[in-house]
């Protein structure tokens, strides 16, 4: 666990810094101006409470309207895949190795692991908001072995180790209850598609098993945004993460990746 959260800690940092330096090359929002799907705006602009109320009046809240200003979203924290999935790889287990020896192991999906989330998107209005996001998940899966003689000193202990992973590339709508203070409470919605690969490593790191699929993939997102400066607000969010149902076969049964994270991170809006 302590690796993971270390893991999550500096990637978040370093994708910060890397989104922060590139806003600070094109220090003129304004002038980012044109892309292919209209005119970008400045949030700290003198015209951007116009431009929302103008797309408020549109269909769908000003979906496809041709204004808006862009947002950048850079999210840290910690994933819990759901019961059943955990329970999957979960197991005890009991072996001889010869009329004296014996061998006893556990195997389990530690929790929590790690979770990241980079998103570019666009506020259309002050309560309507969309992304293209992704994310990326991990847990450490943790065989403990004892191997020895019973009731004797002649006991050894070994770990082998294991990994599941998921890459997400979804499609998120988020609406904020904008309201006169600091806080802004939201929720949202995605669909998009996960790869999810199961990964077995030998004493000496190598890859002994290894398998993965991609899946159809649904989330909820609600969190609480609370705005730093003209730029940033601070992000605190929960979302859960599920997916279709499939088959690997190192398990012989069918079963969804859902999973549950916990997020802190920062919202650029330029």
């Amino acid at each position: 666990m302590k690796f993971s959260l270390t893991r999550t800690f500096f990637s978040t940092l370093f994708a910060s810094l890397a989104i922060l330096s590139l806003l600070c090359l094109n220090a003129n929002a304004q002038g980012i101006g044109q892309n292919f799907f209209g005119q970008a705006y400045s949030r700290s602009g003198s015209d951007v409470q116009s431009l929302y109320n103008s797309n408020a009046q549109g269909p769908l809240g000003g979906l496809f309207a041709p204004g808006f200003t862009r947002t950048a979203t850079i999210l840290g924290g910690l994933n819990f895949p759901s019961a059943g999935f955990s329970d999957i790889f979960a197991g005890e287990f009991n072996a001889s190795l010869d009329p004296a020896g014996f061998a006893d192991g556990v195997t389990e999906l530690e929790e929590p692991g790690y979770a990241l989330s980079f998103a570019f998107g666009r506020r259309h209005s002050n309560t309507l908001r969309s992304e293209i996001e992704v994310g990326i998940r991990g847990n450490d899966q943790v065989t403990d072995i004892v191997t020895g003689l019973p009731n004797s000193d002649l006991m050894f202990s070994e770990e082998t180790d294991g990994r599941v992973t998921a890459i997400s590339l979804m499609k998120n709508f988020i609406i904020d209850f904008d309201n006169n203070t600091r806080f802004t409470p939201y929720v949202g919605a995605g669909l998009g598609i996960s790869y999810v690969e199961i990964e077995r490593f030998d004493d000496d790191g190598s890859v002994n098993f290894e398998e993965g699929e991609t899946l159809f993939s649904y989330q909820a997102i609600g969190g609480v945004a609370t705005r730093l400066t003209s730029l940033a607000d601070f992000i605190v969010e929960y979302r859960f993460l599920g997916t279709s149902e499939v088959e690997f076969e190192e398990f012989g049964e069918s079963l969804a990746y859902n999973t549950s994270n916990l997020f802190f991170g920062v919202k650029l809006e330029y």
